[in-house]
């Protein structure tokens, strides 16, 4: 049989013509949904009972959902009583809440959510049943209730879901002001705002942040989430009037997008209070590579330390910067300027024989080496964590061949530079 004739079946045919369709099932060559659809069509009580109660045929229809089943008798009383036998028939909380909701009940929904424990109703569901319930004055004295909410295992994120599920946005705002609220919803305060989707209202609340008891955290997502550059740029503006910590601020200007703005702000850093160690965050979002590369020239104006500085050159590809840099801390740093009477050595090997040399080096800038200057530090030489160091990295060579003299150069290089780095002037 085509599925429309099924369908035709189930929509017009008598409860025991639908019935015989079910019993020659393999004759007609139905599949096992078009054999669920039929069932339920039957609406029959006794019918559909005797099939979930055979554990073997509720387990072969159970993919389709032998709630769907129970709820299509429309019985109240044998809805209820199936809820009532729910571990007999195996029934899944989904299951369970579907039918309690099929009953369309509310006393009996009520008296449900009572008795979550017995049911086993995690607060996910608890929501679900009490906006089944279409009772706004339920359910607000639930979100009112404190220690009734508690009680149930409601938090912030279900009394959120109830409150939007009211859609009244003049007892929403009655919630956002409540002293007590703001304490127990927390961050939820600012979903709540949003929920609104009043523009300025939002805008207002960003002044009233400490009198609505919100977070920095908070009024930073109620900022952005307005979507109002202007508004955004204000905010920045008068970010010790709306008590805007560093982060926020720097989150703000970057969320304009507005590269002219971005370096405006650099600019003006430091009568916007930026620290110097969120710099690179805004050089780097304006994704202007000729502007990073001149603030990499800035670095030591713009006091940018040495470990952002190597974030910024590998951002903007800038490795000549990376080479005069070394180039300079060796010259000012070298060890031959240490101890010039010192002749310079070159290491001496069997022409069959390799080595391969581990530099261990503790102070300033161990994380920039460890981090950055892997094949940087000079080609083919990895830097990593050495546990057995307080405050170090190591440095390990490639192999090194009877080529010495050229080895020994690059040694001497490499302890150079090492050296170079762990002056503080070059933070």
């Amino acid at each position: 049989m085509k599925s429309e004739e099924i369908r035709d079946v189930c929509r017009s045919a008598k409860v025991d013509e639908i019935k015989s369709y079910i019993e020659r099932r393999k004759e007609l060559g139905l599949e096992l949904i078009e054999v669920y659809e039929l069932i339920k069509a039957t609406k029959d009580v006794e019918y559909i009972n005797n099939i979930i109660s055979n554990s073997k045929k509720r387990s072969e229809l159970d993919l389709y959902g032998i709630a769907n089943l129970i709820a299509s008798t429309r019985d109240i009383n044998y809805i209820k009583s199936c809820i009532g036998r729910r571990k007999e028939l195996e029934l899944a909380s989904n299951d369970i809440i579907s039918l309690i909701i099929a009953t369309d009940d509310d006393d009996y929904i009520k008296q449900c959510i009572d008795s979550k424990e017995e049911f086993e109703l995690e607060p996910f569901y608890l929501v679900k049943l009490i906006t089944a319930i279409k009772d706004v004055k339920y359910i607000k004295s639930i979100i009112e209730n404190i220690s009734k909410r508690k009680e149930l295992g409601l938090y912030s994120d279900e009394i959120v879901q109830l409150i939007r599920k009211i859609g009244d946005n003049d007892y929403t705002k009655s919630i956002i002001e409540n002293k007590r609220e703001q304490l127990e919803l927390n961050s939820k305060v600012v979903e709540l705002i949003a929920t609104i989707k009043d523009i300025e209202y939002s805008k207002e609340c960003v002044y009233k942040a400490k009198e609505l008891n919100l977070e920095p955290n908070d009024v930073l997502n109620l900022i952005q989430s307005i979507g109002d550059i202007n508004f955004i740029k204000k905010c920045i503006e008068e970010k010790e009037k709306l008590l805007l910590q560093s982060r926020c601020v720097i989150e703000l200007i970057k969320g304009t997008k507005d590269v002219n703005y971005i370096k405006d702000c650099i600019d003006r850093r430091r009568e916007l209070g930026i620290p110097n160690n969120f710099l690179y965050e805004l050089i780097q979002s304006t994704k202007d590579v000729n502007y990073i590369k001149q603030c990499i020239d800035r670095r030591e104006e713009l006091g940018i330390d040495l470990f952002d500085t190597f974030t910024l050159v590998e951002i903007s590809e800038y490795s000549e910067w990376t080479e005069t840099f070394f180039q300079s801390i060796e010259k000012t740093n070298s060890f031959e300027d240490i101890d010039k009477s010192k002749k310079a050595k070159v290491i001496h090997l069997p022409s069959n024989m390799t080595i391969g040399v581990e530099i261990e080096s503790e102070g300033e800038n161990s994380d920039v080496i460890e981090y950055k200057l892997s094949n940087i530090i000079a080609e083919g030489w990895k830097c990593k964590h050495d546990g057995t160091l307080h405050f170090g990295a190591e440095v390990v060579s490639p192999v090194l061949t009877e080529d010495m003299k050229n080895a020994s150069e690059t040694i001497r290089k490499v302890c150079n530079r090492l050296q170079g780095l762990r002056s503080k002037s070059v933070r």
